[in-house]
């Protein structure tokens, strides 16, 4: 075809949009589908050389996403040095149909800077390929590299709008270019040797009756023999330092299995000199658990010449197994008699430790919802007794007890789902700490009297141990007094009845150290380092599972964490008990801490006037009365119309709005509140059944300054307007 000029420096500044690569976000690596592809290149190099760059060609296209794909390769010209076109898949192929030149696109600028170019509207550059249909929006070239220097350039294009290529677009490329081009590459030379060396037999016979009796054809037929076998040696230097420059294991056996050439990353791999390596069995490195499957499979394709594959484990030099997958084809002599296999093994293990942690996940997923359906039917089955009863004659007789027993389960139920909430927005950084300064004992006094119950229940001897000296936590008093209940509670419920359970805490220099000790059913050693993982329960391996969905301890991990803290479990065994070591910082002032502590306890709400609009007249009745308890003057009504009426003479401080009233719900109430300039400073709280982070997002976007759902957490909403009050409210 013939060449155009190149286009002027402003129109390349436009084209060439490299530097979008980092800033568009990056997908996430598909390590199996890339290994797969470059398993099918091992294949392709193995079957038919030279059809690696069409098989390249096809291979990125799909792994890119895009709409076409092409290899270019250097050739001399006469003094010019241009790429022509040797491969395309996609769209791009039915527009050119034969062979281009490239010698003025941008290919040549890849080629000569060693470097990965992104191009937006490339047919502005390769003018034979600006009418294509659809046209080019993106084209991603990077080099096609041997030894070192660029002999080539891959490319994708992408015809779709809606597609960008990123940074991960851009790895592939490479990594599957490069491994193709210096596999390639070796394949070609080491044919180039294998025709020197015929062409050499080929001379040597034509000349033999010749150089009877022909001393000075004879001296002519030996230097031509020297420089033959100079190409040749120059051949095989070639093709051994391409061999060297790949980042797999390129090895030949001979007929017996033995090593006779390896190259340098095998050397560097295995960490042994090359005098060592050559003439042993290269399954001696192998996995003893792989070896005899592998020994058998690759000398069964010894004997019938034919191409063999393996997957198996090998010895770095530091001592780890690596996972490979290794390819190879049997070598023949010019004569055609077997001589061994040449081979390939790539390192392929993150791929498979990738793999194996995706079913470790699909396997704990899968115990985790047949976890929380049991944990979900032990309430519905009293429940659904329960409605039974109610309907049987004497179910009035009854009703007071069965009462007690559905509000027992039916917390157990809220339970459940509020933790589900709770590790979802923990796992998806959601979770907002309010940090203050609080007294260690008060939190553990918190704690204490939540699992009181439970504790109690059992009947349980608890020994609370406290330095004398008031230590001073910045912490979340909701969330750390969280973190140390369900500590307590779990030693609870794996103890048999009557254990004995201990909290002590110490001074260590800056931090705290808070231990949570049983003489309970412990932990398996085995599985104490997944504890803490999520939907994990260690105890179910002492066959003492004891009911919950196996993320209490993942969130007491990321609780601690939070507050810059660490945790760790500790257990000599099953039958020898459990302890659970919190460490966290010190704050300072511990006086002033306790100061406001022992004030905020009095009356946490004092001075704060709250109206309560909720249409369901007991739930806002008990609420307005749990508030005027804590101190704040709290009134209830019951519809938003009502509300509206009563804000400008009372001047509430908050609102807590029921967001599913009939007349008028809680979304309009708001929307007026806010758009009234004398209630600017009033603060709106949502009460709502509904949960979800789209929920909060949707009450955030109303105007509301909190969400809280039902029933009320009343620690959770006095931290809110504690700190409202203080400025710091979210």
């Amino acid at each position: 075809m013939k060449t155009h000029s190149q286009p002027a420096a402003s129109c390349v500044d436009d084209i060439v949009i490299t530097a979008e690569l980092e800033r568009r976000p990056r997908r996430a690596p598909d390590y199996a589908a890339e290994n797969e592809a470059m398993a099918a290149l091992a294949r392709q190099l193995a079957a038919d050389p030279h059809g690696v760059p069409q098989k390249l060609a096809e291979l990125v296209m799909g792994l890119c996403s895009a709409g076409s794909a092409g290899i270019s390769l250097l050739e001399e010209q006469g003094t010019r040095r241009v790429f022509r076109w040797h491969a395309a898949a996609g769209r791009v192929a039915n527009v050119l149909g034969g062979t281009m030149d490239f010698a003025s696109s941008p290919c040549g600028v890849v080629v000569e800077r060693n470097e990965t170019v992104l191009m937006h509207d490339g047919g502005r550059w390769f003018p034979a390929l600006a009418g294509s249909d659809p046209p080019m929006i993106e084209n991603l070239l990077v080099p096609w590299k041997a030894d070192g220097r660029a002999i080539g350039t891959v490319w994708v294009i992408s015809h779709d709008p809606e597609r960008r290529f990123d940074a991960e677009d851009a790895r592939v490329l490479r990594n599957l270019a490069d491994f193709a081009a210096a596999a390639y590459q070796s394949i070609v030379v080491l044919e180039e040797m294998v025709e020197s060396r015929r062409e050499l037999v080929r001379a040597a016979e034509e000349r033999t009756s010749v150089l009877a009796g022909h001393n000075r054809m004879l001296e002519n037929e030996i230097a031509q023999r020297r420089r033959a076998e100079d190409a040749l040696r120059a051949s095989e230097q070639r093709y051994r330092t391409l061999a060297d420059t790949v980042p797999v294991l390129i090895w030949q056996n001979d007929e017996a299995g033995r090593n006779v050439f390896v190259n340098r990353y095998y050397l560097d791999f295995t960490g042994r000199a090359a005098p060592d390596v050559l003439g042993m069995r290269w399954h001696e490195l192998v996995h003893p658990d792989d070896a005899p499957g592998y020994i058998a499979d690759y000398m069964d394709a010894v004997r019938a010449r034919r191409p063999w594959r393996n997957m198996d484990r090998v010895l770095r030099r530091d001592g780890q197994w690596r996972w490979f997958d290794n390819y190879a084809q049997p070598l023949f002599a010019p004569d055609g008699s077997y001589v061994g296999h040449v081979g390939a093994s790539l390192d392929i293990t993150d791929a498979v430790l990738a793999e194996q942690a995706l079913k470790e996940t699909d396997r704990r997923k899968d115990e985790f919802l047949a976890v929380l359906a049991h944990e979900l039917r032990n309430p519905l089955a009293p429940i659904s007794n329960a409605v039974h009863l109610l309907r049987h004659p004497d179910g009035r007789r009854r009703a007071d007890r069965l009462v007690e027993m559905l509000g027992r389960q039916v917390r157990h139920m809220i339970k459940l789902v509020d933790d589900l909430l709770e590790i979802s927005r923990i796992t998806r950084d959601k979770i907002e700490l309010h940090l203050q300064p609080l007294l260690l004992a008060d939190v553990v006094h918190g704690a204490v009297e939540t699992s009181r119950p439970l504790i109690d229940q059992n009947r349980h001897h608890l020994d609370v141990r406290l330095p004398h000296e008031p230590l001073t936590l910045h912490a979340d008093s909701v969330r750390l007094t969280q973190v140390l209940a369900n500590l307590l509670n779990n030693a609870a419920k794996y103890t048999d009845q009557g254990g004995h359970i201990e909290l002590s805490a110490r001074r260590d220099g800056d931090d705290v150290e808070i231990a949570v000790r049983d003489n309970g059913i412990g932990i398996p050693p085995g599985h104490l380092p997944e504890v803490f993982d999520m939907f994990t329960q260690a105890h179910r391996a002492a066959g003492r599972g004891q009911g919950g969905l196996g993320i209490g301890l993942a969130m007491v991990r990321s609780l601690v964490q939070m507050h810059g803290g660490s945790v760790q479990a500790q257990s000599a065994g099953a039958g020898q008990g459990s302890e659970f070591i919190v460490r966290l910082p010190l704050a300072a002032t511990p006086h002033a801490a306790h100061a406001a502590q022992t004030g905020a306890q009095a009356a946490p709400l004092a001075g704060q006037r709250i109206l309560v609009v909720d249409d369901n007249r007991d739930a806002a009745d008990t609420l307005a009365m749990l508030l005027e308890a804590d101190g704040a003057e709290a009134r209830a009504v019951y519809d938003g119309e009502t509300a509206l009426a009563v804000l400008p003479a009372l001047r509430p401080h908050a609102v807590l709005l029921d967001l599913g009233m009939l007349d008028m719900d809680g979304f309009e109430v708001a929307r007026r509140i806010r758009a009234d300039p004398t209630l600017s400073g009033v603060r709106i709280v949502a009460l709502t059944g509904w949960g979800q982070e789209s929920d909060r997002q949707r009450t955030r976007g109303a105007g509301f300054d909190f969400h809280l759902t039902k029933p009320v957490d009343l620690a959770m909403l006095h931290a809110w307007l504690g700190q409202a009050r203080s400025g710091t409210g979210a």
